[in-house]
């Protein structure tokens, strides 16, 4: 039976001190550094291993070690946070935070790993963000370099943030392009040919699928995806690693609905070209980047191709600007939404679900094995969560929530439920489970074992524990069962925290 544990607190919130460090000297914990202030976000997650049972006979001695029950002495870990991109001009501190996973959740989920591994050289962390994303800044306004740099301190080992990207641009703030770099960072190209879930996808029909991912040239999106082909290109640290650590963002994707442990998979990929996030055309012309077709909409995505397929020249920089205009104009009335963002999106769940089952069975070569090679945990930072318009603009929503399982699928079908959501409504939870070669779950939905605050609760329980449902992308709206919650919330008592962890604000 796979477990889900959940920290619900309304007094969670992201500390003050600038290495995140715990206000209390735990038996187990492996540093001398204490915080003066409060630290609710170290103490959450380790509620959180504690509600797992892992190691549940040595908790509160100094050999607790609750991630040794996944990691081994020795093994190599590869931590993944969602830094989809930097603060942009006028978003807000809260707008970010919604949406970048914060480095103090980072930092009580590396002390754990150590724990286990017992060499913080084995410990990496990082991941690919948008071509455009300025990886310094994002360290910064994360806290993930003051995090790094307190471990080159304390430990006079390195454990440097890893930029994953194999192609990295400029753009202007008109969203021209500036420039391109490609970088020389390793990779491996993974081919699950006839297993991919993309090959479900018309290819015995007249016209195959034309496959895109915005700013990238087509071209090179469909030269990775034909049938009985489908490569995916990671960067080599992960498939290196013996454990993969998924510590995403608790927020809505208007592709897929939500960006939790599956969606946040797209960070190992190294070229983002190969990611099909949509098929060209609507239904009728055999795609899903939107509901329906006209001339305007058809004259938008041959101009979006035509730019993405010429670089940073001005002649594509000027049919950009044109371009963005255009949309602006297709931008009114009903099934407004584009380049995929609505709940017909038939490709993207597809895409994710075969990232998932890459990082649990590719061996270091690219091959994929009929064995697990790697166990793929996930630790969800909900503390600020995001709704709306995920993943570039969410609405920040303080939710106060950490959530934990060995089990990538489980923790998104958990998340959904939090969120207020019909899991079953969501093709990538839905699917998660289902029957396929490289199976990415081992749970099934009826036996999820869901703990909040050490206690057990239902499934239709769960979707009612927050005041409201989280806010749905334009293009969701209608689609994920937020309107049938109508379960009676349990009393405030029954779910605040229990234990010795302390929850006040500062």
């Amino acid at each position: 039976m796979s477990r889900v544990s959940i920290f619900l607190s309304p007094e969670l919130a992201y500390p003050t001190s600038v290495d995140f460090s715990p206000d209390e000297c735990y038996p187990e914990y492996p540093f001398q550094e204490i915080a003066t202030h409060k630290n609710p976000t170290y103490a959450g997650i380790r509620e959180l291993l504690h509600m797992s049972e892992a190691d549940c006979e040595r908790y509160s001695s100094p050999h607790w070690n609750p991630l040794g029950k996944w990691i081994s002495k020795g093994d190599r870990v590869f931590v993944l946070p969602n830094f989809v991109t930097d603060r942009q001009p006028r978003e807000s501190l809260g707008e970010f935070l919604g949406k970048c996973t914060h480095a103090s959740v980072l930092r009580a989920v590396i002390d754990y790993a150590l724990i286990a591994t017992q060499d913080i050289g084995m410990i990496s962390f990082g991941n690919a963000p948008m071509q455009s994303c300025d990886y310094r800044r994002v360290l910064e306004e994360t806290g993930a370099r003051a995090l790094a740099d307190f471990y080159k301190r304390s430990l006079n080992r390195s454990i440097e943030p890893c930029d994953l990207r194999g192609l990295i641009s400029r753009w202007s703030r008109l969203r021209t392009l500036r420039s391109r770099r490609t970088t020389e960072e390793e990779t491996v190209a993974v081919d699950l040919g006839k297993d991919s879930l993309l090959e479900q996808l018309n290819y015995g029909c007249a016209r195959a699928p034309r496959f895109r991912v915005r700013d990238y040239d087509p071209a090179m999106t469909e030269s990775f995806h034909g049938k009985g082909r489908h490569v995916y290109v990671l960067n080599k640290r992960i498939l290196e690693s013996k454990v993969v650590i998924s510590v995403p963002k608790l927020k809505t994707h208007e592709k897929v609905a939500l960006t939790c442990a599956l969606k946040g998979t797209v960070g190992t990929i190294a070229r983002k070209e190969c990611l099909a996030h949509w098929s060209r055309g609507g239904p009728k012309e055999g795609g899903d980047e939107h509901a329906s077709s006209n001339w305007r909409r058809r004259l938008t995505d041959t101009l979006g191709d035509r730019a993405d397929c010429r670089g940073e020249t001005f002649l594509a920089n000027s049919i950009r600007f044109l371009c963005k205009a255009l949309t602006k104009v297709c931008s009114y009335g009903p099934a407004s939404y584009r380049d995929g963002a609505w709940y017909g999106n038939d490709t993207a769940w597809r895409m994710n679900l075969d990232i998932a089952r890459i990082i649990r069975y590719a061996r270091v070569d690219g091959s994929m094995s009929s064995e697990p090679q790697r166990n793929h945990l996930a630790f969800i930072d909900g503390i600020i969560a995001g709704e709306g318009e995920g993943p570039l603009q969410p609405r920040p929503r303080n939710v106060g929530a950490l959530l934990f399982s060995d089990d990538v699928a489980a923790i998104d079908y958990a998340s959904a439920l939090l969120m207020g959501f019909d899991a079953m409504r969501i093709p990538l939870v839905r699917n998660a489970f289902g029957q396929m070669s490289y199976q990415v779950s081992d749970a099934s939905l009826e036996g999820s074992d869901l703990v909040v605050n050490n206690r057990n609760v239902p499934a239709a329980e769960l979707r009612c524990l927050l005041p409201r449902p989280f806010q749905v992308p334009k293009g969701w709206i209608g689609h994920l069962g937020t309107e049938t919650v109508t379960v009676e919330s349990p009393r405030r008592a029954d779910i605040m925290p229990r234990g010795n962890a302390h929850f006040s604000k500062e």
